[in-house]
């Protein structure tokens, strides 16, 4: 990558230097034919005539010219008037700016096409063409002296670079008025140019204020425009439109105007629009009243010379967006685009002279009577010599100056075209300096955004958690107060990474864990980076983890499932513990010292928090599914609550910082079982970072795993990210957002109808379908009714476990498909409310969903008809023998999916699947020789080409993924089973809404006891019966027993006297926090009474539009559980003494988190009682559910088999013939000697043509969307490429700033690689060594694990204080220049001396105020960044 880096490098220099030059003497060349009275040496390149003659255009002639040159005009535009008609028809409307606002724009807008036009079509053409290329560059006035206004408050403090920008600011100004004023006066005395040029130059530069106006300014006038700059601010594409509209009539009238004082009446003008040929007149050069010939001009040199222009200045436009996308700014475009000028004029001079010597020298290139304003210059010397050499260089240094903003970096990576450009078009006539001058200068324009909208969401949020959270502060989150009470750190991104777990192997928590401390290393590393050396890094961010762990916890008297003991008395289960174990090992293999973690009890169960090796914080809170409720979605609501509700929205900050801190914080939503490296969160990252409205984004998911299935499962997800989530990113927006690996913004989050909608509780049998089976999706689908949209990030690469058997298979897709059509449904059906909200859903892409979900209910026709066709091919046989072989598995399948258990169904899908496989081989051999038969455009050979191409070619664009075409093997043998099979086992299981995956032994024998127990129950009729059983069991338990074995007596009083200690550990720390408060408040009594007056108020708002009754939900969802009031569980529950965790301190939550916590689960998330009644109700209503749906399949897609069918088999009647691979049958009769021609059209019945034309025009849309997302994806992946090839590796004489923001994200890779490197060394020597190990030796090591660091930044501030010694030096000198780490050394020797410098004069002033011992010594500080830091 580092080589097409460089590549592409050059290419972008190439192509904007070579498109620049042509752009600009292409309109410097079209202007020479405009000039009055003109007329050039003709070539008479075949010496028809015998004297030399001049050449002039005809009126007719110019009149065309003209039009060309105002199409020039009208292209760009045109593009601006298209996209605002698309923006108007498809996304929601914009809120016009104020109408003052709106005048000024159009006022100014006005003026500037004026001046534009007057100095085309006027003041230019009378110019030579080297002086029409030089005085391009004082077009800048306007920008100059608004700069001279506004630009120094930057440097007011620095009195040297105060001076030199005052000093060059006031240069510039008298360089553009010298080219304005009196560049007109010297060479123009007592004609009109004299002043029509430098009016035209000033109107011209008057488009661009808005880029060099701000508010600080002492100039009331230049302050009402920084007040109208705010105001146009926000683009309003709509505005934009009309403005565009506008100017062209501006421009047009312009033109007629000027052309009219030219003498072309208006008539002449609108008479010659559309034509190309005119009169070319041959005159004498001693008379030139005398005409000799008169030639037309056939060449449509106008035409051409109009494409070439419009084509080089798009080029010029995109290379120069996509080179600021990918930060190759400076050498791809800001250089050459400086170069334009001088190059311009030195290529017209070439040309000049050249044409001087031979007037024929451009006869193949330029027509021969065709040619530039030529200057006269006697000699080049001349040339050289005259002052206006002298001042076009001046001009164009001003011109530089002023346009400098092209030269400074962006700050994001795939910025926004609206960050790149204030305007998001371009102009046709001196691209370079209209580029130049509309590149965005260096200001926090990403402070400016919709206010409105967003304070909205934020405000609902926080009012509705007001009443839910009162009062609350979390003192261990790492979204601290100083954090977030520090307005510039609210731009500072904040991950909090979201793992949900359950029944996991140890192999895939491995791979979880890993991913965690990667991440946690990267950030630790930058962060000790930027202390280091005092500077910022832009991929920065903060970070957190959390691991919700469903079902932790198992009885420990080894129950299974329900039982009468207390909630105190469990233990964690197998999962729990080898997660335990899994982070020990893992944190070991980094060579850091694995510290056990610290046991919080809680009301859902407990918490294990650790501290990473890079000083974050790891929470794995245990959940009890008899205290809090379980299952993916419950955990999803259980930490979004915590994060943006306890933690942010009741966080000590003003509201607008707050705002902020919503837009920049993010949840990392994790799988238990997902690998991933911190370069992939990055790469999602930067797509938030660029598009503030995305509300989700995901990466590109691998199933991993071994066997046939996962074989399919690669080839399939593949598919699915090349075409399918490629196409829904392009045209609109991705419907889901997968939770193994997604990156949501919090803001999104926040917004109306989302958390507060996914929390409620599944009332009807549809939500169970929609709500509970596909969580991810429909999630997804209520961020895009809010108005938010989801992207898809082909460079961010995550990997994942996949079902690897066929049962395991089915069953995942069994929850997904009918999830997955719901919430389509949902969507689809709500698209006239969600267009309104939402700009990415148009009808278009309505359309498109719509399209791809018809195709998807009638898939299993298509696949029918298919076999039957490959039936009748393959073995010969009749129409109807194959419509009814087909028929009978799938009428044997539909029985025993109707009446047989899942277990059944699954034998027989699997069995049918492999015949069908079988089958599918042998219609493949069959589609290779009806191929060969019928040619390769017949129409199934067609659409197996197409088909088949496209895949190849998809693949062969993802070059690091070409692996997964081979599978297609697979995936083609089991079409089948995939698009027929699995729809009817989905839709025949549409009632069943349990999981099915990732269950144990245990879990299952538990449902099924569950099971027995309801069924009896319901035989029996004695619910209330068993309810009075338990409570009179446990009323009459027996608290003290007696123990048979001695040992068990022992642990028993073990666990007594622990619990005592605990006992009084509580005591001690409530009479702290009493204390505390008694000091603060004065009566604790009062407060605590206080607060629970606040608590029993606690509501936890809904939306108000939902139509379920929330006190009836929340009296369905009371769980009675006869223990809940027994305290134990937050001082000593026997889980807290459990062996693996036995090391580890213990410590308790806050006051206020416990509180919020009993809410939460109180109103969300209380374990839902097992209601048998209700319970029957659900599942009648969801068996009804699956008859409907059942009735609407069979009968749609038995209605479009059998009309397919019936037209197939009499396509003789009725057909469409198909135009190509025609045969033909030739008969020459002897007696007539006649020769009959016979020609035979291939027949398509009429409704399948139909769906084969709407299935190819889907395959061409997903292809053409596919290849836009990859070039977005290579201009990502380009963006996050650094060089460290040897010839940029010199050592550069750069300021120490700019080396610093430079690579400083370069310096905290190398320290990760090079505590990789040395982690992989000290693994391989351990374990080559630890044979030969003593006994003793172990115990010493065992005993001394103090030699172990204890975080990463110990490590890494050992690596940067000696470079040479532990091998960073030569880390980092691999991807960085060789001066770089010297620079950084001097940059942060400079902050030592400068702090050092600043204490002794601190000291001395506090020694002459308040004189000290002068044995007294205080502190002294290494580096003065960790002065005000709380060193753990």
């Amino acid at each position: 990558m580092q080589i097409i880096k460089v590549f592409v490098y050059g290419i972008f220099f190439c192509i904007v230097l070579c498109t620049g030059l042509i752009s600009k003497f292409v309109v410097i060349f079209a202007l020479s034919q405009l000039k009055d009275e003109k007329s050039i040496q003709f070539c008479d390149y075949y010496s028809e005539y015998q004297e030399e003659l001049e050449a002039r255009i005809s009126k007719k002639g110019k009149i065309i010219w003209t039009w060309y040159i105002i199409s020039m005009f009208l292209i760009p535009e045109c593009f601006t008037i298209l996209y605002a008609i698309w923006y108007f028809l498809f996304k929601k409307k914009e809120k016009l700016p104020p109408k003052e606002a709106i005048i000024i724009l159009f006022v100014l807008e006005t003026i500037q096409s004026i001046g534009v036009a007057s100095l085309i079509f006027y003041s230019l053409p009378q110019l030579n063409s080297v002086d029409v290329a030089a005085i391009c560059s004082c077009i800048c006035f306007i920008p100059t002296i608004l700069n001279l206004f506004i630009q120094y408050h930057k440097y007011i403090r620095a009195t040297k670079i105060f001076i030199v920008v005052l000093a060059s600011n006031v240069l510039a100004v008298i360089a553009q008025g010298s080219g304005t004023v009196l560049y007109s006066f010297l060479n123009y005395i007592q004609h009109p140019l004299t002043w029509i040029l430098p009016i035209s130059l000033l109107l011209s530069s008057s488009r661009w204020w808005y880029n060099y106006v701000t508010h600080n300014s002492y100039c009331g006038f230049i302050n009402l425009l920084a007040k109208n700059k705010i105001d146009l601010s926000n683009n309003c594409n709509v505005l934009q439109g009309y403005i565009a509209l506008w100017r062209c009539l501006i421009f047009i009238s312009s033109t007629i105007v000027i052309s009219t004082f030219k003498e072309i009446h208006i008539q002449e003008f609108f008479e010659f629009l559309g034509q190309n040929e005119y009169n070319i007149e041959l005159i004498k050069l001693s008379n030139k009243d005398n005409i000799i010939d008169t030639i037309i001009d056939t060449t449509s040199a106008p035409l051409y010379t109009f494409l070439l222009q419009i084509f080089c200045a798009f080029v010029i436009y995109q290379v120069a967006i996509i080179a600021y996308k990918t930060q190759m700014h400076k050498f791809g475009f800001a250089l050459p685009i400086s170069l334009i000028t001088p190059g311009t004029i030195l290529l017209i001079m070439i040309f000049c002279v050249s044409r001087e010597e031979d007037s024929c020298a451009f006869h193949n290139l330029i027509p021969d009577y065709l040619f530039l304003n030529t200057p006269k210059y006697n000699s080049m010397t001349e040339f050289l010599l005259n002052w206006h050499i002298w001042c076009w260089i001046i001009w164009w240094l001003s011109q530089i100056w002023i346009t400098v903003q092209i030269w400074l970096g962006e700050k994001e990576r795939l910025a926004p075209i609206e960050k790149i450009f204030y305007h998001p078009s371009y102009d046709a006539f001196l691209i370079d300096q209209f580029l130049g001058l509309n590149k965005r200068r260096h200001e926090n324009y990403h402070v400016v955004e919709e206010v409105e909208e967003s304070s909205d969401s934020i405000t609902e949020f926080e009012s509705s958690n007001s009443n839910e959270i009162c009062d609350f502060s979390n003192p261990n989150s790492t979204l601290s107060k100083n954090t977030i009470s520090n307005k510039r750190n609210a731009y500072v991104p904040v991950i909090y990474v979201c793992a949900t777990m359950w029944h996991e192997n140890k192999k895939e928590m491995n791979e979880l864990i890993g991913s965690i401390l990667r991440l946690d290393k990267d950030h630790c590393a930058m962060k000790v980076t930027q202390k280091y050396y005092k500077i910022s890094i832009n991929d920065y961010y903060e970070l957190e983890t959390h691991v919700m762990f469903d079902d932790a916890f198992c009885c420990m008297h080894g129950c299974i499932g329900s039982c009468n003991h207390k909630d105190s008395e469990v233990c964690i289960n197998e999962y729990v513990a080898t997660f335990v174990e899994s982070m020990q090992e893992n944190i070991k293999n980094l060579g850091i010292l694995d510290l056990p973690p610290t046991k919080y009890p809680t009301p859902y169960g407990g918490q294990l928090v650790w501290n990473l090796p890079g000083k974050t914080r790891l929470t794995v809170h245990l959940k009890d599914k008899n205290k809090i409720r379980h299952r993916k979605r419950w955990s999803q609501v259980m930490y979004m609550y915590y994060l943006l509700g306890y933690c942010f929205m009741n966080s000590s900050t003003d509201f607008d910082t707050k705002e902020l801190i919503a837009e920049n914080t993010y949840i990392l939503t994790l799988d238990g079982d997902v690998d991933f490296r911190p370069t992939a969160v990055k790469a999602l990252l930067d797509l938030m970072k660029k598009n503030k409205e995305l509300g989700a984004a995901c990466g590109r998911i691998h199933p991993i795993g071994k066997g046939p299935m996962i074989w399919l499962q690669k080839f399939e997800y593949a598919i699915g990210h090349w075409l399918q989530k490629s196409t829904e990113h392009t045209i609109g927006s991705v419907l889901c957002s997968p939770g193994c690996f997604s990156l949501f913004r919090a803001k999104a989050l926040m917004q109306h109808n989302v958390i507060a909608k996914y929390a409620i509780r599944s009332t009807e049998p549809k939500h169970y379908i929609q709500y509970d089976q596909g969580e991810d999706r429909w999630l997804c689908t209520l961020i895009l009714q809010a108005g938010c949209k989801v992207e898809y990030c082909a460079a961010s690469d995550a990997y994942t476990h996949a079902p690897e058997s066929f049962e395991e298979f089915y069953i995942q897709r069994r929850r997904w498909i009918p999830s997955t059509m719901a919430n389509i449904f949902d969507l689809l059906n709500t698209s006239r409310e969600t267009r309104k909200l939402n700009n990415n859903i148009s009808w278009l892409y309505v359309t498109y969903q719509w399209i791809l979900t018809g195709s998807t209910i009638i898939g299993p026709s298509f696949i029918y008809l298919m076999m039957v066709g490959a039936f009748v091919t393959s073995f010969e046989l009749n129409n109807w023998i194959s419509f009814w072989c087909n028929s009978i598995p799938i009428v044997i399948f539909a029985l025993i999916s109707f009446f047989g258990d899942v277990h059944k169904q699954l034998i027989a899908a699997e069995t049918i699947s492999v015949l069908y496989g079988v089958v599918m081989m042998v219609v493949l051999i069959g589609i290779v020789l009806q191929i060969a038969a019928d040619g390769l455009l017949a129409p199934n050979a067609l659409l197996f080409l197409i088909v088949i191409g496209q895949f190849v070619a998809t693949g062969f664009l993802h070059p690091q993924e070409l692996s997964c075409l081979p599978y297609a093997i697979i995936y083609y043998i089991t079409v089948p089973s995939m698009y027929m099979l699995l729809i009817i086992f989905s839709i025949f299981n549409l009632h069943n809404i349990t999981w099915g995956t990732r269950e144990s032994k245990l879990h299952r024998q538990a449902l099924e006891q569950q099971n027995r127990k309801l069924k009896k129950s319901e035989q029996e009729g004695t619910v209330t019966n068993k309810c009075l059983k338990s409570f009179l069991n446990n009323l009459c338990k027996c608290r003290f027993y007696t123990h048979k074995n001695s040992k068990k007596s022992e642990e028993y009083l073990e666990f007594i006297y622990n619990s005592i200690n605990e006992i009084n550990i509580r005591l001690k720390h409530i009479e702290s926090t009493l204390e505390f408060n008694n000091i603060l408040k004065g009566n604790i009594e009062e407060k605590s009474n206080d607060q629970s007056k606040i608590y029993d108020e606690v509501k936890l708002e809904v939306s108000e539009h939902l139509n379920t009754d929330t006190e009836s939900e929340t009296s369905e969802c009371i769980f009675t559980n006869n223990n809940q009031e027994d305290p134990n569980y937050v001082i000593n529950p026997y889980w807290i003494q459990d062996e693996h965790l036995k090391n580890g301190k213990i410590d308790f939550l806050s006051y206020a988190e416990e509180e919020f916590w009993r809410q939460l689960i109180k109103k969300y998330l209380h374990p839902i009682e097992i209601d048998v009644e209700r319970q029957q109700k659900i599942s009648e209503g969801l068996i009804d559910i699956r008859n409907k749906c059942l009735f609407k399949f069979f009968m749609i897609n038995t209605l479009f088999i059998v009309a397919i069918f019936l037209l197939q088999i009499n396509k003789d009647v009725l057909h469409v013939q198909w135009p190509f691979a025609v045969k033909y049958n030739i008969t020459f009769i002897n007696d007539t000697h006649e020769i009959h021609i016979l020609r035979n059209y291939m027949h398509l019945e009429p409704i399948g043509c139909l769906f084969i034309i709407a299935f190819v025009f889907i395959l061409f849309i997903q292809f053409l969307a596919m290849l836009s997302h990859r070039f977005t994806t290579f201009i990502h992946v380009l963006a996050n490429v650094k060089l460290s090839l040897a010839c940029f590796n010199k050592k550069e004489n750069l300021p120490n700033e700019l080396v610093t923001s430079t690579h400083a994200k370069n310096i905290a890779d190398g320290l990760q690689s090079t505590v990789e490197y040395q982690t992989i060394h000290n693994n391989r020597s351990e374990t080559s060594s630890r044979k030969h190990k003593t006994v003793r030796e172990l115990a010493e090591e065992s005993q001394n694990p103090t030699k172990r660091p204890s975080n990463f930044e110990v490590v890494f501030n050992i690596k940067l204080r000696n470079p040479d010694i532990s091998g960073f030096r030569k880390t980092i000198s691999l991807n960085t220049p060789k001066g770089v780490l010297e620079a950084f050394e001097q940059h942060r020797s400079n902050i030592l001396a400068e702090h050092e410098l600043q204490s002794q004069n601190n000291a001395a002033n506090e020694k002459e105020i308040y004189p000290k011992n002068k044995n007294s010594k205080g502190p002294v500080y290494d580096n003065p960044t960790f002065l005000n830091d709380n060193n753990e």
